[in-house]
């Protein structure tokens, strides 16, 4: 996390995260995300040993595995009850 050089009065601040793929597919598992299965219209939870039977991780799914890692550090739920100012990209 690092503070906004654009004005830091505004009190601004930047996450990054980054995981291998490995790192991200483990979480999707401990997070029991649910993944669209190959040649079918259903979302089942991922396993990382079966994960051939599943369609590649979306954009999408990779960024709400990543908020979902963010949220079990920093409280943002909490801190968006505190403050309007708190937005999710």
């Amino acid at each position: 996390m690092f503070e906004s050089i654009d004005d830091p009065l505004e009190r601004l601040f930047y996450i990054t995260v980054e995981l291998t793929q490995e790192d991200l597919e483990k979480k999707a598992e401990q997070l029991e995300y649910k993944v669209k299965l190959l040649d079918r219209d259903i979302k089942y939870k991922y396993y990382v040993a079966s994960k051939e039977m599943y369609e590649p991780l979306r954009s999408k799914d990779i960024n709400e595995i990543y908020f979902a890692v963010i949220k079990k550090v920093i409280p943002i739920d909490d801190l968006k009850k505190e403050s309007k100012t708190i937005k999710d990209y």
